[in-house]
C-alpha cells in the first residue's frame, strides 16, 4: 500500500515517529539530495530553495556543479553525504538515466547502512519505481502547495 501524503508530511507531520526524517551533520542541520529531471528543474529549484528556507541543507546540481567540476565526482559527494534523498518523480523522471541512476544509489544506501530515508515526491501520477513504491511520498502536483508547505515549516519551527 502506497502513503501519499499532502505536502506539509514531509516536515514529520504524518510520521508516526516525532523524529526528523534522517540524523543531522555536525552542522546540526538535514542534508538533502534533490533528484529530478532537468526537464522539472524550475520546480526542483523552488521545493530546494523553500527547504533552505526552512533550514535544511539542500544539494542542488546547479547549486553545487561549478565549470570544470567533475559531474559524477559531485553527484558522488552529493550522494554520499546526505539524510534524506528526496525522489521528485514525474513523467520526465522515469524516463531519465540520471535520475535511476541516483536512485539505485540511495536504494543501495538505504539498504546497506540504514542512514539515509528515501523520500518519494510525486510530480504528476507516474506510478512510483516497485523498490520505493511501499514508502511513503508527498504530493506535489499541486505545485501552489509549496509555498503553503515552507509557511507551515517555518511557523511550526519558531
Amino acid at each position: 500500500m502506497t502513503c501519499i501524503v499532502k505536502g506539509s508530511a514531509f516536515y514529520g507531520e504524518v510520521a508516526h515517529d516525532p523524529k526528523p526524517l534522517a540524523t543531522k551533520f555536525d552542522t546540526g542541520k538535514m542534508r538533502c539530495f534533490l533528484s529530478h529531471n532537468k526537464a522539472d528543474k524550475p520546480i526542483a529549484r523552488s521545493i530546494g530553495s523553500h527547504l533552505q528556507l526552512s533550514g535544511i541543507e539542500v544539494w542542488f546540481d546547479e547549486w553545487e556543479i561549478r565549470a570544470g567540476d567533475s559531474i559524477p565526482g559531485k553527484l558522488n559527494d552529493g550522494l554520499a553525504a546526505f539524510d534524506a534523498f528526496l525522489l521528485l518523480w514525474s513523467a520526465n523522471a522515469s524516463r531519465s538515466d540520471w535520475v535511476r541512476q541516483e536512485l539505485n544509489s540511495a536504494i543501495m544506501r538505504a539498504t546497506s547502512t540504514g542512514s539515509a530515508k528515501i523520500v518519494p515526491c510525486m510530480l504528476d501520477n507516474t506510478a512510483l519505481p516497485p523498490l520505493i513504491a511501499d514508502r511513503c511520498g508527498i504530493d506535489f502536483s499541486d505545485y501552489r502547495q509549496i509555498d503553503h508547505i515552507a509557511t507551515n515549516r517555518r511557523t511550526s519551527t519558531q
